[in-house]
């Protein structure tokens, strides 16, 4: 009995230990369709009902809400980000109506009236204070997903009619990642993205896609974004393009859990261990992060001269595998890099 007691006690140990280790992973997905003052867009309720269900699919807790006025698209803001935890992973999803204005992005709710940019601020909600909230909670990761600066062809103040009162301009702005963050527009900085004429829009539609594929989240929205350039090629107003920035470091994530750990295991074994780590003059610039007999090897961060830098995963002292070059005229470049180049 002591032994078998004693195996009771050890399984139970380790299950705790399991489910305390376990990563919490919680998003928020918001359609607003129905505006008061602009008429309807067709897909963002349906956008948001299948992106919700996909997430859920994928294991995360999912708070889903529509046509929301501003109070309430805050509240369930604030619903969301109370559910962060440390280390936990949170995404936020958007579709619907969104503009920039003074180099600011608003997300637009359905209660939204005005034209000024002092109307922006008091009926809006401004998607960098979002994703500092997300960050604010300690979370390890945070996804911002913007589907969202939708053409209204009834209306003649919003979005891309909306955008050109009140000092606004076209599309959404790029923003700054904070660290540990990722943000996906679906279409690039001062455009335009497509509602779509079938139930979901093309963005989203590609989105659903490929969640479920076991891959980096790097190379899964580089799949979204060659799908729906190609999906809008022959759209009069040109192709939409979506658009990343990123500041995740460390394992690969993935949406399908656990994806990320399999994939450090295997096709990322070169990587060295996160201590052994350095600072060193390295090419044209200076080099920090991990680093493997004198070379950086790893994931790490090169700057230059120029303000440019790079941020992503080495092998030998090249770039290889997923990483960013940011320019300095404010351009980021996401790529799979193999062996020095771009692929």
């Amino acid at each position: 009995m002591t032994r078998f007691s004693l195996l009771i006690g050890i399984l139970l140990w380790q299950s705790i230990a399991l489910s305390t280790q376990a990563t919490e992973r919680v998003a928020l997905i918001v359609g607003n369709g129905k505006y008061q003052a602009f008429g309807t867009l067709s897909n963002p309720i349906n956008d948001a009902k299948d992106i919700a269900q996909a997430l859920k699919s994928l294991g995360f807790t999912v708070i889903h809400k529509e046509d929301t006025t501003q109070q309430a698209m805050q509240q369930a803001i604030n619903q969301f980000t109370r559910q962060l935890r440390k280390d936990s992973i949170g995404v936020f999803y958007y579709a619907g109506h969104g503009t920039q204005n003074a180099g600011e992005n608003y997300l637009i709710p359905v209660d939204f009236i005005g034209k000024s940019e002092q109307d922006y601020k008091q009926q809006a909600v401004i998607a960098n204070q979002i994703l500092a909230e997300m960050k604010a909670s300690g979370s390890s990761t945070s996804i911002m997903i913007l589907d969202a600066c939708r053409d209204n062809p009834l209306a003649q103040s919003t979005t891309r009619s909306l955008v050109r009162g009140g000092g606004a301009s076209n599309g959404l702005a790029t923003m700054r990642e904070m660290s540990g963050s990722y943000i996906a527009f679906s279409t690039s900085p001062g455009k335009v993205a497509y509602d779509g004429d079938g139930r979901n829009s093309p963005y989203a539609r590609n989105l659903i896609r490929f969640l479920k594929e076991p891959i980096p989240i790097e190379v899964m929205f580089k799949r979204v974004r060659t799908a729906v350039m190609q999906e809008t090629q022959s759209m009069d107003e040109g192709t939409q393009v979506p658009w990343e920035t990123s500041s995740l470091v460390g394992t690969d994530f993935c949406f399908v859990e656990g994806c990320g750990q399999r994939m450090a295991r295997s096709s990322y074994q070169y990587k060295s261990s996160p201590s052994n780590t350095c600072k060193m003059r390295w090419g044209r610039g200076e080099y920090q992060g991990e680093c493997k007999n004198g070379r950086p090897d790893g994931y790490g961060v090169q700057r230059y001269p120029s303000g440019e830098y790079y941020k992503g995963a080495f092998i030998n002292g090249l770039r290889h595998g997923q990483g960013i070059q940011y320019l300095p005229d404010g351009t980021d470049i996401v790529a799979d890099w193999e062996y020095g180049r771009p692929k």
